[in-house]
């Protein structure tokens, strides 16, 4: 595994890594949490670091101190600590179709997992993707960035 970039806490993530994980976050938990929670914690995430993995990469951010906790829409059902996928991420320069995973752990963003299904290794997040709502209903999102 390769582990790229330790960001020092407080360090502002780069205009292109905070597109697509606020891109990411939306279509995942899309009708899980409060709009104004989900934009509140994704522009105060700290990023603590990137692993490549060969086939994918982990974003792990920095939880410990004041991270923004969201706020459940359906408090129906306990949703602090849970695995929300369904969203796919495409891009065919980089030979890339992928399962997205975001991790909550006591109702904040914890890390997001992106695996190429297709077995290319990733090296880099990519800048230019498709992003798709993988749910069974017609209301499907599509988000692509070019």
């Amino acid at each position: 595994m390769e582990v790229i970039g330790n960001a020092s806490k407080n360090a502002n993530m780069d205009s292109q890594l905070h597109k697509i994980i606020n891109d990411i976050s939306i279509l995942t938990l899309d009708g899980e949490f409060t709009p104004e929670s989900l934009k509140l914690a994704i522009d105060n995430l700290k990023l603590e670091n990137i692993e490549f993995t060969g086939s994918g990469c982990l974003i792990t951010f920095d939880n410990k101190e004041n991270a923004t906790k969201l706020d459940v829409l359906n408090n129906e059902y306990n949703q602090s600590d849970l695995r929300f996928n369904g969203v796919e991420l495409e891009n065919n320069q980089m030979d890339l179709l992928c399962d997205v995973n975001v991790y909550i752990i006591d109702l904040k963003i914890d890390h997001i997992e992106i695996w190429n299904k297709l077995g290319t290794e990733m090296k880099e997040i990519p800048s230019k993707y498709i992003l798709r709502q993988m749910w069974k209903n017609n209301n499907n999102k599509i988000l692509q960035r070019n």
